[in-house]
């Protein structure tokens, strides 16, 4: 840039430097020594151009390659700045929260904003809705076991039930003359058919051996007993009212009982007969 100015000032038209243009006064002077003087100008040029844009082979030689562990060293570096940086805003944060807090929030989200819910409402919100769903599951859990008892005490205290309508009992009747005394009936004489002024006595047998009977109710039956109660009637009956002689019917209110023994029907509870 020196030289550039030097130039100029030189050969600049109208320049003050009269020692210079008296000495060198011929043309072709002036010609050669600007040329030689473009050339020092050239080169100074180049020098300068050369300086900046080489880089200096000192530095590169003393510049070595980053090793393993510097290039862990500067990773490391950013992240402990990144963790610094993380902790500042967190710190920030719990601070913002507690001075909130501390100027009127409570936990009722109704007091101070209406969306604003603390911790502890939250952690109260899922305990109550655990607790829900842990009593409903034990009652479901409960029910369950007790209609499962009931469907097995059901089971085990079945009673089956037949509906099939029982057929009327139906007693073989016989027809006998009065009572042979303590002997009871004989049952030699005993009649599949009413006869007339022989019958006295209905006998159902319940079986082989058991038997029930009972005084027939006729008039003529009775016009007969009543002249000889003693042999028609007071072994085999007796009477609630007293005997009556003009009674027109004698009614059984109770059949009498016997029992077989060899070919006599034993009368072991007398009959319960009224006067009508």
């Amino acid at each position: 840039m020196f030289i550039e100015s030097l130039l100029t000032s030189i050969f600049e038209k109208g320049n003050n430097n009269f020692k210079f243009n008296n000495i060198v006064n011929t043309s072709s002077v002036k010609e050669i020594i600007r040329g030689e003087l473009k050339k020092l100008f050239l080169l100074s040029l180049l020098r300068e151009e050369l300086k900046q844009n080489t880089p200096d082979t000192v530095s590169i030689i003393k510049e070595k390659p980053k090793t393993l562990d510097e290039k862990i060293a500067d990773n490391m570096l950013i992240v402990l700045i990144a963790i610094v940086i993380l902790f500042i805003i967190t710190f920030y944060l719990i601070n913002n929260i507690s001075q909130k807090k501390s100027e009127g929030y409570s936990d009722n989200p109704r007091v101070g904003n209406e969306n604003y819910v603390t911790y502890d409402m939250f952690n109260n919100n899922i305990s109550k809705y655990i607790e829900k769903n842990n009593l409903e599951n034990i009652k479901n859990e409960i029910l369950d076991k007790v209609s499962k008892f009931i469907d097995k005490k059901l089971q085990e205290t079945k009673v089956t039930i037949d509906i099939t309508p029982q057929k009327p009992e139906i007693r073989k009747k016989y027809y006998f003359p009065y009572p042979e005394n303590e002997n009871g009936f004989d049952i030699s004489k005993k009649s599949d058919r009413f006869i007339e002024t022989e019958s006295i006595y209905e006998v159902y047998f319940e079986n082989e051996n058991n038997a029930r009977f009972k005084f027939v109710e006729n008039e003529n039956t009775t016009k007969i007993a009543q002249k000889l109660d003693y042999v028609y009637i007071l072994p085999a009956c007796e009477s609630e009212n007293a005997f009556n002689m003009n009674a027109k019917l004698i009614k059984t209110i109770e059949e009498g009982e016997a029992v077989k023994e060899g070919n006599y029907l034993k009368i072991i509870k007398k009959a319960k007969i009224k006067y009508d």
